[in-house]
């Protein structure tokens, strides 16, 4: 009797030994298809990314839209803590005329929170962003603004405004993208918000467009963000885009 409760022991250690061994494998099969955010994202302290801004900033009574072009460089200075003990870098971001060898010029500051599972971003403004999140996989989904956004009532007026009815979501995971600084292969898009008042614009009628759109190559980190928020009145008190209507386009400079 006892050799055959020792059989059975032995049996039961072996099985769930089996078990584990399967689980293990499994989790790595799983984590090698679905790939994780931060294999798109990398960052260490001394390290500069580059790129070209195109900033579309109003003519005189809001009557056109102008385009000016610089280069930026955003530049990693330095390694820390936030008050939840998480590694937060902080991004200087410098810019200069394109295509020209001046000095650059201190533009802004944002800060990087690389944490586990999402990557949260904190702006000159000191609102902070989910800009990725894990698993990267098409359809995925997340609140990227909920951190400032959560409690917001809708109509307020302030400068919230254009972040309300955001949702993050992935896209065209490992395709290859062909921008005006070159191609980028292993990219994944992130689309956070894409409405328009019409179809086309049309200057006779009032018109409103919303549109952030992130991409990402992997190794790399952000190679392209297109930013347009415009809003054009034709009333009898006036015709011409509202202040604060502006467009940015960021493309990464391959070095």
């Amino acid at each position: 009797m006892l050799l055959k409760n020792r059989f059975f022991f032995f049996l039961l250690i072996f099985i769930l030994a089996l078990s584990s061994c399967s689980k293990t494998i499994n989790e790595a099969d799983v984590s090698g298809i679905t790939p994780i955010y931060k294999e798109y994202y990398t960052i260490q302290v001394g390290q500069s990314m580059f790129y070209r801004l195109d900033s579309v900033v109003l003519l005189s009574f809001g009557s056109d839209t102008v385009t000016h072009t610089y280069e930026q460089k955003d530049s990693v200075m330095k390694v820390g803590n936030d008050l939840s003990g998480n590694l937060e870098y902080t991004v200087n971001s410098y810019i200069r005329p394109y295509g020209s060898n001046l000095q650059w010029t201190y533009m802004s500051s944002y800060r990087v929170s690389p944490k586990v599972q999402t990557l949260e971003m904190v702006n000159e403004n000191n609102l902070r962003f989910v800009k990725l999140a894990s698993p990267v996989t098409d359809n995925f989904s997340w609140d990227g603004n909920n951190y400032f956004m959560k409690d917001y009532v809708q109509g307020t007026g302030n400068e919230l405004e254009i972040y309300f009815n955001w949702k993050y979501q992935y896209a065209n995971r490992d395709s290859t993208m062909t921008l005006s600084t070159g191609t980028f292969t292993n990219t994944v898009t992130v689309n956070e918000i894409d409405q328009a008042s019409s179809p086309v614009f049309d200057p006779s009628i009032f018109y409103s467009r919303s549109l952030s759109v992130e991409s990402y190559a992997k190794g790399l980190g952000l190679i392209h963000r297109k930013q347009l928020f415009l809003t054009w009145q034709n009333s009898t008190q006036t015709t011409g885009y509202e202040d604060g209507s502006y467009g940015v386009e960021l493309t990464r400079i391959q070095q």
